[in-house]
């Protein structure tokens, strides 16, 4: 599935470059793809993990518009 592909790629990436604000947001980006084709239990999963990894985002790079636009 390339939901759970890009999941995948955007979490080992975030664990190799843990301090890239944009690499957060890529990550809460594919959480957020992927609750589109999620059952209830598993989009209650995904939506912590999205906003986890926007929240990230945004204490890395408070710049980062991106993502705090994704926490509103």
């Amino acid at each position: 599935d390339d939901g759970a592909g890009a999941i995948q790629a955007f979490e080992q990436a975030a664990s190799l470059a843990p301090t890239d604000s944009e690499i957060h947001l890529g990550l809460a980006k594919a959480y957020e793809t992927a609750l589109d084709q999620s059952g209830i239990l598993a989009k209650l999963s995904l939506a912590r993990k999205c906003l986890a990894a926007l929240e990230k985002s945004v204490a890395l790079d408070p710049a980062n518009v991106a993502a705090r636009m994704g926490l509103m």
